[in-house]
């Protein structure tokens, strides 16, 4: 494990405010010390609240087995905690594995936690939990980490469909079967009712409504001739 060291902001706080108090006693220029009082405060506070132990981060999650597209959270564990103030959390990307927030990215005080929301989109094994942590210290004068784990495999279950029986049966168009009829039936009868010629039974032509069914036409009191073609 890491240890705690001084952070960026501790660094500079000190380099800019010793800067400017020398400054201020070289040209007698006491406005530079007014400039400077804050970056002082902030020094000084985030050297008297060095931490003197070493923190245990357990990172850990909630379920061991998942079905697909259920969830559950990572959260830490930080002994002792008094010393941390805030936590810095970045997840790795994993592939058919949702995170939120989606970025990965998460910050929140230590007596305020967030927990990482994890959800396996796809059965199998999945590694879940890789990320790198980072803690800081009252005033972030100190920083520990970031340090990386591993993270932990979980198994993901498929998740099986849900049987309706009162769903309608599908009606593709296919090459063979109906779907060729429907097509043929399509082109040969744009509209719903068509005209045609038929022959009556005396051998008179007459126009003969007729749809998708075959029809005859014969004048009234006349005997019925085979169907229309």
């Amino acid at each position: 494990m890491t240890e705690w060291r001084a952070s960026g902001a501790l660094a500079r706080a000190l380099l800019v405010s010793g800067v400017g108090l020398a400054l201020a006693l070289v040209l007698g220029r006491p406005v530079a010390v007014v400039l400077v009082a804050p970056l002082v405060v902030m020094g000084a506070a985030g050297l008297l609240n060095k931490p003197r132990e070493r923190p245990l981060v357990l990172p850990g999650t909630t379920y061991p087995v998942l079905h697909e597209g259920q969830g559950t959270t990572s959260r830490l564990e930080i002994e002792p905690a008094d010393e941390t103030e805030f936590v810095t959390r970045v997840a790795a990307q994993a592939e058919h594995v949702a995170l939120r927030p989606v970025s990965g990215v998460l910050g929140h005080l230590v007596d305020r936690p967030r927990p990482l929301h994890i959800s396996p989109r796809r059965w199998g094994q999945r590694r879940i939990g890789e990320e790198k942590v980072a803690l800081f210290s009252r005033w972030a004068g100190y920083r520990w980490g970031p340090v990386a784990f591993v993270g932990r495999e979980v198994s993901v279950l498929p998740t099986a469909a849900a049987y309706d029986a009162t769903a309608a049966a599908p009606q593709p168009i296919s090459p063979i079967g109906c779907g060729a009829a429907a097509r043929a039936t399509a082109r040969s009868s744009p509209r719903s009712v068509r005209t045609t010629r038929a022959t009556g039974c005396d051998g008179s032509t007459g126009a003969s409504r007729c749809g998708p069914a075959r029809c005859t036409w014969c004048p009234p009191g006349r005997r019925r001739t085979p169907p229309c073609s």
